[in-house]
């Protein structure tokens, strides 16, 4: 369905096979986060130095900046949490976000995945739990894709 809207929308080859890395990405990560509690390196490391190196080649400098803004204060809470409450996995999966939305779209994506969490995860399971945040990130990533790649 999101290829079809992005196609819809006028997007290149290049930007089909961006959306195409990220949803893979997306969906590998929400289900490792889902079933082992970890977003594991495999699935964002490739994607992300994939992203990065397209950034360089092409000279699109806007998206090293998104992913490095975007991964900034996620790698703060993986650092001050040790791992135990925000992973490393998450700050890179943002980063991916970044890269991949741009600014200023990838900083509100992922404030509402980050509320979305908040208040889903109080209104279903109370706060002693521990909160599986990829699934935010990978849902309001895809909804917003569309937005900024869909456009030539």
């Amino acid at each position: 369905v999101l290829g079809g809207l992005l196609v819809y929308g006028g997007a290149t080859a290049i930007q089909l096979g961006i959306a195409a890395l990220v949803l893979f990405t997306l969906v590998a990560a929400w289900c490792s986060d889902t079933l082992c509690g970890l977003v594991l390196d495999v699935f964002t490391l490739p994607p992300l130095a994939a992203l990065l190196l397209f950034a360089i080649s092409e000279k699109q400098w806007m998206m090293l900046v998104a992913a490095a803004v975007a991964f900034a204060p996620f790698a703060v809470a993986a650092m001050l949490s040790r791992g135990m409450g925000m992973g490393w996995g998450d700050a890179k999966l943002v980063a991916i976000t970044g890269a991949a939305l741009g600014l200023p779209l990838a900083v509100l994506v992922l404030a509402a995945a980050c509320a979305a969490a908040a208040i889903l995860h109080r209104l279903l399971r109370g706060k002693a739990s521990p909160i599986a945040f990829a699934p935010y990130i990978a849902a309001f990533t895809a909804l917003a894709l569309p937005l900024t790649l869909g456009s030539p």
